[in-house]
């Protein structure tokens, strides 16, 4: 199944780095291919704020997920 992707989602409300990281390594052991982090209940309501939460998120799984670029 190397052809088939996987993609997992993590919530930014209820979570805090140490459950996000967590959650990346349960998946990334699965064989998951793509994370990505909902930043809707984030509480910002402006684009610079959920820039910043999607830093924070991709700070806290760096090491585990590659960024794609």
């Amino acid at each position: 199944m190397s052809n088939f992707a996987i993609h997992a989602q993590a919530q930014y409300a209820g979570g805090d780095p140490d459950r996000w990281r967590s959650h990346a390594e349960k998946w990334q052991a699965l064989g998951c291919t793509h994370l990505s982090i909902a930043t809707h209940n984030a509480g910002d309501t402006n684009v610079d704020g959920y820039l910043a939460r999607i830093a924070e998120y991709r700070d806290a799984v760096a090491g585990i997920v590659q960024p794609v670029r």
